[in-house]
């Protein structure tokens, strides 16, 4: 199991663990930046994370290309 694979086993373990509330990880749609993952099942959660705003978010359709 490599590549993909081993990213989701990575990131499934970070889950589990709960050892941080947040993960960055390499964007696949733009090399130079960065996604950051909100564990939702963090003991802290509910009292460090609240919404500031909402926007619309504009999904790329590259994301969904078979």
């Amino acid at each position: 199991m490599g590549g993909l694979g081993t990213l989701q086993k990575s990131g499934s373990q970070w889950y589990d663990r709960q050892t941080s509330l947040s993960l960055r990880v390499p964007s696949i749609v733009i090399p130079e930046e960065y996604n950051y993952m909100i564990n939702t099942e963090y003991p802290k959660f509910q009292t460090h994370v609240s919404i500031l705003r909402r926007e619309d978010y504009f999904w790329d359709k590259r994301l969904f290309a078979k």
